[in-house]
């Protein structure tokens, strides 16, 4: 008996210690903060764990889960995404292949972005995600069409606001912003 009572105890604490990582979020059944996450994590494990995944900047995995996400946050319902960027190019500023983990969770009333830098965490809260969709303002573009999600404080901002910030020399133009969708039509 005595030893059942041990075995049991033994269990209970494994129990917790495992799930200590984890934390409880609306939708989610056992979410560990990407600052757990192993450096080993790869490209195939964020696909098999339903994050949206993105490689070298369009999304090839995930499109069901974006919906429902942006689904439940336009409907004002607490809701939370996991985001995985993948660049493979030599021309990124990284050496070799990277991958980054974002996490976005809407609470209700506004958007917060969690990523690391450089082993630092970092949280941007924004008010907005905007849903933007259109055709390249460049005769060059490689892609048709575009649809963007984009966070920002001011509703009343279009993309061309946000891209003629982005590309203007007067440093009052920026404005603060953070694309967390993009889906391009390639023709």
């Amino acid at each position: 008996m005595r030893e059942t009572h041990v075995f049991f105890i033994a269990l209970m604490s494994l129990t917790v210690i495992l799930s200590a990582g984890c934390m409880k979020i609306p939708g989610v059944v056992d979410y560990i903060p990407f600052r757990d996450i192993s450096s080993e994590y790869s490209i195939d494990d964020a696909r098999t764990d339903s994050c949206v995944v993105y490689e070298n900047s369009d999304i090839t995995s995930g499109q069901e889960i974006w919906n429902d996400f942006a689904g439940k946050a336009s409907e004002g319902k607490k809701t939370m995404v996991r985001l995985a960027f993948y660049y493979d190019r030599e021309d990124t500023l990284s050496e070799g292949p990277r991958l980054y983990i974002n996490d976005l969770f809407y609470d209700g009333n506004k958007y917060e972005l969690l990523s690391l830098e450089e082993g630092k965490e970092i949280r941007k809260t924004y008010k907005y995600m905007k849903r933007y969709e259109g055709t390249p303002s460049s005769d060059t573009a490689i892609f048709s069409r575009y649809l963007r999600y984009v966070l920002v404080n001011t509703d009343e901002v279009t993309w061309e606001d946000i891209e003629h910030g982005m590309f203007s020399s007067q440093s009052g133009d920026w404005i603060d912003h953070k694309t967390v969708y993009v889906n391009y039509d390639f023709e």
